[in-house]
């Protein structure tokens, strides 16, 4: 298995403590526990089992609503009895990454391909060029745990989407995030394209170049 370098692992580490909320691709990295067990497996979701959907989303719903945001409403759909999340973007329209852990979804990352239809970051009041066809948007990225065994979740996950970006001949990927997530973001190879307030919360519209290696 491949180990997390200790500035890696401390990067991560200090991410989840400092950042527990923020956008983006309005993503969110929240630690619950730390565990030791390393059966940790990364696949894309089928979004035709409803069952396995559910599960992804009653995941989404622990991440992120415990740091619910104004700007909430404007991109997901809210069931706060089902204790679910459901992006706004169809599932047709995405691939979806999960990372399980012993068969509980603990971190998950969205790709949007579908450009030529509303994107979440527009959601958002940002724009960008869609005439461009080899770029998609990165949306929901999250983890409910730092490490599985020796190595990041968010690392490896990051890694397994990537490379999926990397087959599909993707050139760009935007996405958007909170100002406390922003220092992240840059670490992946992210830059700053425009900023914005919405709800009075500000947001940043990021890019980056689809490149080997998925962090910086």
């Amino acid at each position: 298995m491949r180990r997390s370098s200790p500035l890696l692992r401390s990067f991560i580490r200090k991410l989840f403590l400092r950042h527990r909320c923020g956008g983006v691709f309005a993503a969110l990295l929240v630690t619950v526990t730390k565990k030791t067990m390393t059966n940790l497996t990364f696949s894309l979701l089928d979004n035709t089992d409803g069952e396995a959907v559910a599960h992804y989303e009653r995941s989404l719903f622990r991440a992120f609503f415990p740091h619910y945001d104004a700007v909430f409403p404007l991109i997901w759909h809210i069931d706060r009895e089902k204790r679910r999340l459901r992006s706004m973007i169809p599932y047709a329209d995405q691939d979806i990454f999960i990372g399980r852990l012993n068969g509980a979804v603990i971190a998950g990352v969205s790709i949007n391909y579908a450009v030529h239809k509303l994107l979440q970051l527009e959601m958002l009041g940002f724009t960008v060029d869609k005439t461009q066809h080899d770029i998609c948007e990165g949306r929901a990225l999250f983890s409910l745990q730092m490490f599985a065994g020796a190595g990041s979740v968010l690392a490896r996950l990051g890694e397994f989407a990537y490379a999926s970006l990397v087959r599909k001949h993707i050139k760009k990927i935007f996405g958007t995030c909170s100002p406390k997530m922003l220092r992240g973001y840059r670490h992946f190879g992210f830059t700053v394209i425009a900023e914005g307030t919405i709800m009075q919360r500000r947001r940043y519209l990021l890019e980056k170049a689809v490149e080997r290696p998925f962090f910086k």
